[in-house]
């Protein structure tokens, strides 16, 4: 769900920005670190990395 609206995924976009609105409603969202490792492969630094993860 992450990387899908990180990447604004044209399938998926939608149903994950749902999915996660819902989950983080009931409680704080957290990323494991094989889902912050797939994340940050796609940035150069770490300062992106944590800036992308606030931002959403």
């Amino acid at each position: 769900m992450f990387l899908d609206v990180l990447t604004e995924d044209e399938t998926w976009l939608d149903w994950s920005v749902e999915s996660l609105a819902v989950r983080a409603e009931a409680g704080p969202l957290w990323i494991n670190p094989i889902i912050y490792a797939e994340v940050s492969a796609r940035f150069s630094r770490i300062e992106e990395v944590e800036a992308a993860c606030r931002r959403r």
